[in-house]
């Protein structure tokens, strides 16, 4: 039986996430991945979970809260995955911080990963960054923007009988 190739991602948010996977016998199974544990699976358990993701929004493949460490690079969304920028480790986040004038703005405007702004919030607020007041209230305003939109998506009506 071949096995096939394992893409490896990591939670990069302060809470638990769960994952579907196959167990050996090819049932689907739930699996908790943790603040900081990074799991194994499948390109086609990957997959499989963004299929099942209500919203592109909520797709944790996609909207970074799983950041990659390890692509299958034959997967047919591979560039995709590899591209997305939303996947920021905290070299590219500081990266980021050291763009300037425009090429900052255009790149903190393609992020709409709440976690990962928010670690570049507590980068660029050390005392070692060297951030512009500019380009640190320019991340303030993103922030607030996305956390906005985050709470749209995450509103509950709720009915009173």
């Amino acid at each position: 039986m071949e096995t096939e190739d394992q893409e490896t991602w990591t939670n990069i948010g302060k809470g638990d996430v769960f994952v579907l996977t196959f167990d050996h016998s090819g049932r689907l199974k739930s699996v908790p991945v943790r603040a900081g544990q990074r799991i194994t699976m499948t390109v086609r358990e990957r997959q499989l979970n963004q299929e099942r993701a209500y919203t592109q929004d909520v797709d944790m493949f996609s909207n970074g809260r799983l950041a990659p460490v390890r692509l299958v690079d034959t997967a047919d969304d591979y560039e995709e995955i590899a591209s997305n920028p939303n996947h920021l480790s905290e070299d590219d986040m500081l990266d980021v911080l050291k763009l300037k004038g425009k090429a900052f703005t255009d790149r903190l405007n393609d992020i709409t990963n709440v976690i990962a702004l928010e670690r570049m919030h507590e980068l660029a607020s050390d005392e070692k960054a060297s951030v512009s007041m500019t380009q640190f209230r320019a991340l303030e305003k993103h922030l607030s923007e996305i956390r906005g939109d985050v709470a749209e998506v995450a509103e509950v009506e709720v009915v009173k009988p």
